[in-house]
């Protein structure tokens, strides 16, 4: 167990006599499960500039991990979204590749190897030419 619990369960505290490697391990656990309930973001949206053809991703950056992001793109909406080759920042110009197809965003959040995924979804783009 990483910690000693006190009277009261919403205050851990940590037993002076364990070993470095003993709370190393805690540690570890204790950010594996933090990890594995990270919010992505508060707020996410996706804009879309029909004249520049440019997609804008806007993320709340989180208090704890790293966002990286992977833009993608689906026959309908519900359907299976498949990655955009090298689209892996905020913004995304869309090409005529991506006409008339529903258009997302896979937001990741990483903190010490652990990662959660959501898919923030636009809509459908416009026939490009």
């Amino acid at each position: 167990m990483a910690f000693a619990i006190t009277t009261s369960p919403e205050k851990p505290k940590w037993k002076p006599d364990y070993s470095p490697a003993d709370r190393q391990e805690n540690y570890n656990a204790i950010i594996d499960f933090i990890g594995a309930y990270l919010p992505l973001a508060a707020v996410a949206i996706i804009t879309y500039d029909a004249a520049t053809k440019v997609a804008t991703l806007t993320a709340q950056t989180p208090k704890y991990g790293t966002l990286s992001y992977q833009w993608a793109a689906s026959d309908t909406e519900d359907g299976t979204y498949t990655d955009i080759s090298d689209a892996t920042s905020t913004t995304f110009t869309a090409t005529s590749t991506q006409s008339e197809k529903y258009l997302g965003c896979k937001v990741t959040n990483t903190l010490n190897g652990v990662s959660t995924t959501a898919l923030i979804k636009w809509g459908k783009l416009p026939e490009i030419s």
